[in-house]
């Protein structure tokens, strides 16, 4: 290009650019300077034909037409360009006054070449943005080339968003002359960045002023760390972070919070944004934390959603209950980056939940107590009404003997009832002995041909070898009646009932069958029927209290549950595998017990015989004046010495005025806030060896719950007969 104009240049007279020479070469300078690189070529081909055409007929054309010939054709190829160019070409004077426009830049506005012509370029232009022009208009006054967007105004009247290029134009004596525009029509991205700026304004108001609690946060740091791990061989990242609890510390470590909602700040009680994202550790509890690891974990999995409930405080120390979700932004599922979590305070909801649990559990225990209360009040017939047949002057001992049996037999039915509703809120104490699931089977079934019926087949298949586990006989017969029973309710019309023991070894592949079980040695005990079976739906909810399959009034959905409750306490698992219309099959297991050297004789606890007495003095606590009247008269009339008392602190006291006990028999639970257990722990620690006896009709303390014997300790269940009594005195004093 540069070499075109040096051309134009030569061919002049008296070596003076011609005027309209002047007039092109500035005109198409700043156009020549963009379109530089493409035009070079094309312009030394044009002179070396103007210089061939000069040498062909040299002395027959004159200089002036030479130079007129190639200012046509340079101008010609000039105008192609700019009027064929995919950006607007607009040239203005001095006075911003339009001199031209191509036609890409009449299109872009509406308005044709001969309409804008002659006025200023700020005509165009939206009023707001005219000041701009002008400012910029005299920055390149002064030489400078500059990119600016503006709004301009098309013919009819819709915006236009342009990009303008522009360079001053000068003369050749260096005097500014204009300039000239390169307008690229960006309407298009203006409105997607604008519609971008108001969807994050959007954005931002919802997040800001939404109900729930909403946080974003910045977990690349954490991926990276994850990514680092995966390529240094950990291709399990689930089990590598839940075996190494540091391991999790560095990932919560690498979780940034880069911003909360206000709905954050009022369930958590912080004052302002900075004060809770500095002391998040304050609301954090150990059950979020490992919620907060779970989310981790499952990110790292690949997961883009993760949703769980847990809890966690505030800053007052208020216990929030919160469901929460966690969402990957979209876009950054491989970074990470951003990660927007949403926090559902659900703290009333979960109370609603308890009180219509509570509600529905009382309905059910009304339910319950009716049926118990029918017992009861039968029973309580029984024994008032043998009473007062002792009470009668004519009674014959034969009738004597009846009536006393009669109260014994009623007294037993109703302590079973009470061990029953004991069992089921798990407050019965474990009495464990050494215990043989066979001699348990046969003893059971030699009471079962009343209660099964004739229609109904009994089979036994048991384990050739005793199958020993330590266990609470009472419990373990409980559970097989109540398995016996629910199967014979199962089979109205008649059926078989099986009944096996085995030997189980539980491995980490039969967890899947018994996931309560713990690897190891195991005893097993399955009761099998032919009967109606139980619907896959129910199999779900049957080991539920109160939820039952039988029609209304014919159970309490208390069997089944009962019996978990039992076996879980021991330590043991359950299975229940059931089609309908086959029948169901309910597999107990429990641990095997090998280690008989360790086994302690077992405490009396079904119908000792009555033991000798003894000379030995006891400290007897006991706030139920009927029971301390009776069990002093029973110990005295033995030959033991006995001291009362009603609390714990009234027994310090006869302790303080006489140490010579040997004996403590307490209740469990007593008034005055010291618990017979406390009182045990106390004198223990004053004296070593004293024995100590437990007796309890409802070990309701929250301290004693669960309590299992041990050495030095016996537990005596109420309601106790007076052989049970002496002969539990007698062993405890015996004993080592």
């Amino acid at each position: 290009m540069a070499r075109a104009f040096a051309h134009v240049t030569r061919v002049t007279r008296g070596g003076v650019i011609l005027p309209h020479v002047a007039r092109a070469r500035r005109r198409w300078t700043a156009v020549a300077e963009r379109c530089a690189p493409r035009l070079d070529a094309r312009f030394a081909q044009g002179h070396a034909r103007a210089r061939l055409s000069t040498s062909e007929s040299e002395g027959e054309v004159e200089p002036r037409d030479l130079a007129e010939k190639a200012l046509h054709e340079s101008e010609e190829l000039y105008r192609r360009i700019v009027e064929t160019a995919a950006e607007g070409i607009w040239t203005i004077d001095v006075e911003a006054k339009t001199s031209f426009v191509n036609r890409k830049l009449t299109e872009l506005l509406g308005y044709t070449a001969e309409q804008m012509h002659g006025r200023t370029l700020f005509e165009f232009m939206d009023d707001d943005w005219r000041a701009a022009a002008e400012t910029n208009l005299a920055r390149r006054q002064g030489g400078v080339s500059e990119e600016h967007e503006f709004k301009f105004r098309r013919k009819d009247g819709s915006e236009l968003w342009a990009s303008l290029a522009t360079s001053p134009i000068h003369d050749a004596s260096g005097r500014y002359g204009g300039a000239l525009s390169m307008v690229r029509d960006i309407t298009e991205g203006r409105r997607a960045a604008e519609d971008l700026r108001a969807a994050e304004a959007r954005f931002r108001s919802l997040f800001e002023h939404s109900p729930s609690v909403l946080w974003e946060e910045d977990l690349s740091d954490f991926k990276h760390y994850v990514d680092e791990l995966r390529r240094s061989g950990v291709s399990d990242i689930r089990t590598y972070l839940e075996s190494r609890p540091d391991e999790v510390r560095v990932c919560l470590s690498k979780v940034r919070v880069l911003d909360v909602n206000q709905a954050a700040l009022r369930l958590y009680e912080a004052t302002d944004k900075a004060s809770l994202l500095t002391g998040l550790a304050r609301i954090l509890t150990p059950d979020s934390l490992k919620v907060l690891t779970q989310e981790l974990i499952a990110l790292a999995e690949g997961r883009t959603v993760f949703e769980s409930e847990a809890s966690n405080q505030s800053f007052g120390g208020k216990k929030n209950y919160v469901l929460l979700k966690a969402l990957v932004a979209p876009g950054c599922e491989e970074t990470l980056s951003r990660v927007y979590v949403s926090i559902v305070d659900i703290t009333a909801r979960k109370e609603l939940e308890e009180q219509l649990g509570h509600s529905q559990k009382m309905e059910a225990v009304g339910q319950l107590a009716g049926g118990i209360a029918h017992d009861l009040n039968n029973l309580l017939t029984v024994i008032h009404g043998n009473a007062s047949l002792l009470d009668g002057a004519s009674v014959s001992p034969a009738d004597r003997a009846d009536a006393l049996e009669g109260i014994t037999q009623a007294t037993e039915r109703a302590s079973a009832l009470i061990r029953q509703l004991l069992t089921f809120s798990r407050r019965q104490v474990l009495q464990r002995r050494r215990l043989d699931l066979n001699e348990v089977a046969s003893s059971l079934a030699k009471l079962l041909d009343r209660v099964l019926g004739a229609d109904i087949q009994l089979k036994l298949d048991l384990e050739p070898s005793p199958l020993l586990t330590r266990a609470d006989p009472s419990m373990i017969d409980q559970v097989l009646m109540n398995l016996v029973l629910n199967a014979r309710d199962a089979m109205p019309t008649g059926g078989s009932l099986r009944i096996e023991t085995a030997r189980a070894s539980v491995s980490e592949s039969d967890r899947v069958r018994f996931p309560d079980a713990a690897p190891g040695a195991h005893v097993s005990v399955r009761v099998t029927d032919t009967g109606c079976g139980i619907p896959a739906e129910s199999l779900d909810h049957v080991l539920e209290p109160f939820f039952t399959t039988k029609a209304d009034g014919k159970g309490t959905g208390l069997g089944l549950a009962t019996v978990f409750g039992i076996v879980k306490q021991h330590g043991g698992a359950l299975r229940i595998a059931s089609t309908v219309g086959r029948g169901t099959s309910v597999s107990v297991l429990l641990p095997e017990f090998r280690d008989e050297a360790s086994e302690r004789p077992p405490v009396p606890n079904e119908h000792p015989r009555a033991s000798h007495g003894g000379h030995e003095h006891i400290l007897l606590v006991e706030d139920e004046q009927h029971v301390q009247k009776l069990v002093r008269r029973l110990l005295e009339g033995r030959g033991y010495r006995v001291s009362v008392a009603t609390t714990a602190v009234e027994a310090l006291e006869r302790w303080a005025a006489s140490t010579d006990f040997d004996l403590l028999l307490t209740d469990v639970v007593m008034p005055g806030g010291v618990s017979g257990l406390e009182l045990a722990h106390r004198l223990i620690g004053l004296r070593p060896s004293l024995k100590v006896i437990l007796m309890s009709g409802y070990p309701g303390n929250a301290r004693v719950q669960g309590f299992e014997l041990c050495e030095g300790v016996n537990f005596l269940q109420k309601p106790f007969t007076p052989p049970a009594l002496l002969a539990c005195v007698r062993s405890r004093l015996d004993a080592p």
